[in-house]
């Protein structure tokens, strides 16, 4: 009862409240139940939550459809930003996804000839990680390989976007900062080292405590659609197109 009271506060922005009932929880629940509920890390998400939200920005929503979570991804308009996101063929999941049976979506590139994805990799005894995949000259795709740099966590990682310049990666994750589920998170690719940077939040309003996912962006950066289930109904998901300059 108290996990899932911190829980509900949790979702309500109610962080120090959320905090105080998983610390009252951990006192009294046995050590497996504290590691399997993961609450640690949802204490961790708590005080990410109380920290992104030192600065409330205003989010200009231009368009809003509910969809089923299935199916979401076929409201994103293909020609929006470059490239198709599809359900991962064969090609892509590697053994550890076929063990899992989850459902991918990948983002097909096609200015740079590559996709980008998650999964599970070959044991499928980690979390969801991003992976990606390039095309070559033969016209068939190399060996999908996890991105270099920070963006990968011990947490899941998913719904992969590759920017049109192929220098920006938008990403969602469990790990680094979030505030709870999923958060969007954008990534710069460093010439220098040849990895991707370290990850930034998107932050509030365009992440909360439920699962923020499939953030894709025009090629200026000027507009945007993402998908959260912040005010859905179980096995829905609201889809926005957003003016990314919030006031």
């Amino acid at each position: 009862v108290l996990f899932y009271l911190g829980r509900a506060y949790h979702l309500n922005y109610r962080f120090d409240d959320a905090i105080k009932c998983y610390n009252d929880f951990k006192n009294t629940a046995s050590g497996a139940t504290v590691k399997k509920l993961k609450v640690d890390r949802e204490i961790e998400s708590a005080k990410n939550g109380k920290r992104l939200l030192s600065s409330i920005r205003e989010l200009v929503v231009l368009e809003k459809k509910r969809m089923s979570f299935s199916t979401y991804y076929q409201s994103y308009s293909q020609n929006f930003y470059g490239g198709n996101l599809l359900v991962k063929t064969d090609q892509f999941n590697l053994p550890g996804d076929k063990k899992k049976k989850d459902k991918f979506i990948m983002f097909q590139n096609k200015e740079r000839n590559m996709v980008v994805f998650s999964s599970y990799g070959e044991n499928g005894d980690k979390g969801k990680e991003i992976y990606m995949a390039r095309k070559l000259p033969n016209n068939e795709y190399g060996a999908p390989m996890p991105v270099p740099g920070e963006v990968n966590t011990e947490y899941d990682e998913d719904f992969p976007y590759l920017h049109p310049n192929g220098k920006v990666l938008f990403f969602c994750s469990k790990g680094h900062n979030s505030m709870g589920g999923y958060d969007i998170f954008k990534s710069e690719w460093n010439e220098e080292t040849q990895k991707w940077g370290k990850p930034i939040n998107m932050e509030f309003p365009i992440n909360t405590p439920y699962d923020d996912i499939q953030f894709v962006t025009d090629s200026t950066e000027k507009l945007a659609i993402f998908s959260s289930t912040r005010l859905s109904a179980y096995g829905q998901i609201d889809v926005y197109k957003i003016d990314i300059e919030r006031r």
